[in-house]
């Protein structure tokens, strides 16, 4: 099945109408076509673990920040294809991509644009996009500025807060990609097609919550006896840092700690590893 990228790269793009107008619509498809192919990062396996109400993404602790100034993100949750298209923009192009009221906020360092896209009929569709600042950190500063019908509001914030917590765990050491994002990209042969990169997928371990058994188990017991801590991320780019010299986002793998004298807390969850131009020819409007 071709993904949504091979798809927009053949300019098989369409757009709701009660969302977008012909001229927003094309200005977008003209970002994806033309200039250099965004990176492209495979979230399939992370997303189909993935749940925004398990509380385990921390705000203040992400780095939305994209290493590169275009990336395309693509996954399948639920057998539904969504894919989202992030630009990275200085404070000074924020004028030519949209008027907003509001000045910049005063810690603002980027402007990210993200549109989303969803199949439907085998074709891309634009649904909606989120446009925000973060600041030096990669936090939200500021509101958030959201281009979409009422009806899906909640899944174009859902979606980029998977974007987001994807970007996250790309800026957090210990983050594996594959292949490294310093792979060159794939140019395409053919003279009608925009080039594109190779596709990069996350690999950071996922978990599910232990159900309680036999009553709950407080930290102050689980502090005594033996047991295994899940792996987590830690910040360290505030304050002193760690160790008083690295300041950045930590993964901590699962280590086990506590007294095995006092006992060993079996637990009941398995840990494993997962993943997580051209002017277009022609757009035509499709209604939701």
């Amino acid at each position: 099945m071709a993904s949504l990228w091979s798809l927009v790269r053949k300019r098989q793009i369409s757009y709701a109408l009660n969302t977008f107008s012909n001229e927003s619509a094309r200005a977008i498809a003209q970002q994806l076509l033309t200039g250099p192919p965004p990176k492209l990062v495979n979230l399939s396996d992370f997303a189909s673990t993935w749940d925004d109400d398990d509380g385990a993404f921390d705000m203040d602790a992400m780095d939305a920040t994209p290493c590169f100034p275009r990336m395309w993100f693509e996954w399948s949750r639920n057998a539904e294809r969504t894919a989202a298209f992030v630009g990275r923009h200085t404070l000074d192009e924020v004028a030519k991509l949209i008027h907003l009221d509001a000045p910049a906020p005063a810690d603002a360092r980027f402007f990210l644009q993200m549109v989303f896209l969803h199949e439907q009929n085998g074709a891309p569709v634009l649904r909606g996009a989120a446009l925000f600042y973060i600041d030096r950190l990669g936090c939200l500063t500021g509101s958030i500025h959201e281009i979409c019908t009422d009806d899906i509001r909640g899944h174009i914030a859902t979606c980029a807060l998977l974007v987001c917590e994807a970007l996250t765990n790309i800026n957090t050491q210990g983050t594996r990609i594959e292949p490294p994002f310093d792979s060159k990209p794939v140019q395409i042969v053919k003279p009608d097609r925009a080039p594109c990169s190779v596709w990069h997928t996350i690999h950071l371990p996922n978990f599910a919550h232990p159900p309680l058994v036999d009553g709950i188990i407080s930290p102050e017991v689980l502090e005594r006896r033996e047991h295994w801590v899940r792996g987590h991320r830690r910040d360290y780019r505030r304050g002193a840092g760690m160790f008083g010299r690295v300041k950045a986002l930590i993964w901590v793998p699962e280590f086990q700690r506590g007294n095995a004298e006092l006992g060993t807390v079996q637990q009941a969850y398995e840990i494993r590893n997962d993943a997580a131009g051209r002017k277009p020819k022609s757009l035509k409007g499709e209604e939701r």
